[in-house]
């Protein structure tokens, strides 16, 4: 089973989530001359199964997740829509705000 990482900052007002793979990474997208650099000081917390993003997508008011495997998850749990990500070069990214 994948697993992801899971931060929470600003006492859970928000709350990162990346893939476990791509953490510390840098994602190019040449095409449009992006750079996203998945920060482990933003990104890296605990690390979870996928299954159990379930609590984190359902508790944080603004959330922003980087990497196919925890996009998916949140699309199929309805968190997100799959016309309102973006790629970058070949990773999914999605940020979700609650108001």
């Amino acid at each position: 089973m994948s697993k992801a990482y899971v931060k929470v900052h600003g006492g859970g007002k928000v709350i990162a989530i990346s893939d476990e793979e791509i953490i510390g990474k840098s994602i190019e997208d040449k095409k449009r001359e992006i750079i996203f650099n998945v920060s482990e000081d933003f990104y890296k917390g605990k690390l979870v199964d996928i299954k159990d993003l379930m609590d984190f997508l359902s508790e944080g008011e603004n959330i922003n997740i980087i990497g196919n495997n925890s996009v998916d998850f949140a699309i199929e749990n309805n968190f997100i829509k799959r016309e309102n990500i973006i790629l970058i070069g070949e990773t999914k990214h999605a940020q979700i705000y609650k108001i």
